[in-house]
């Protein structure tokens, strides 16, 4: 997102010396069908003085008045070394102590995600489990149940609401 930012402010506000609100919406993709509706009129309300960023695994999830209302642009998933590198300078820097291995585990387990990287590293620490690589199992198939459940609950309510 840094390079997003960059290139933003760089190539459009600068050039135009106009300072609007940028609002950055993560997993856009997750919203219901009413929401990305609300959403689509929020923007054209405040064109003027807002820009939206939308961060999506998958854009086809998107309602098509949000699609083509938007600049697409594909970031890369990061490489698991890199995901692994940064991980331990976070535990170097947070003082924490994961089990040997533990960290490639957590990085081949985000599969380019580094954002589900740190989350599993701070769940895990925050749960006093990074001692055993078996932990990060039992995180993970907890919260996949969990995931799956969300995900029938807002097809229900996305089909009777």
């Amino acid at each position: 997102i840094s390079k997003l930012k960059q290139f933003f402010f760089k190539y459009i506000l600068l050039t135009m010396n106009w300072h609007p609100r940028l609002i950055i919406i993560e997993d856009a993709d997750h919203l219901g069908m009413k929401r990305q509706a609300y959403l689509r009129r929020m923007m054209e309300k405040s064109s003027n003085s807002a820009r939206f960023i939308f961060t999506t695994t998958t854009p086809s999830r998107l309602i098509e008045a949000l699609r083509s209302r938007t600049q697409h642009i594909r970031v890369p998933r990061t490489n698991r070394q890199e995901i692994e590198s940064l991980l331990e300078r976070i535990s170097t820097q947070e003082n924490l102590n994961p089990a040997r291995g533990m960290l490639g585990d957590i990085a081949h387990v985000a599969n380019g995600n580094i954002r589900k990287a740190i989350f599993l590293l701070e769940v895990l620490n925050l749960r006093g489990m990074l001692d055993s690589r078996k932990n990060l199992q039992d995180v993970i198939a907890s919260s996949a149940h969990r995931e799956i459940q969300l995900m029938l609950e807002e097809d229900k309510k996305e089909h009777n609401g």
